[in-house]
């Protein structure tokens, strides 16, 4: 998709340096891919502790052996 954008020429000389880009198109997807991949990164971080459990992890192992024994079962019945 094409777009035009309006960068101040100081900036998108840092962003092809930095980027090491060869292109201003290439410098500008880099830049914005690293955004995304860097607040994808911090939404994951946020969850951080707020997740909780109600089983310990031996119950956990046990629940998932009992149903693999339960999916093996299924095919041979």
């Amino acid at each position: 998709m094409r777009t035009t954008v309006t960068i101040p020429d100081e900036v998108l000389e840092d962003l092809m340096s930095l980027t090491e880009a060869s292109t201003r198109t290439e410098a500008v997807n880099r830049a914005v891919s690293e955004w995304i991949r860097l607040r994808k990164i911090q939404e994951i971080r946020s969850l951080r502790g707020g997740l909780r459990f109600n089983r310990g992890i031996e119950e956990v192992r046990q629940a998932d052996i009992e149903e693999m024994e339960d999916l093996e079962s299924y095919g041979t019945g």
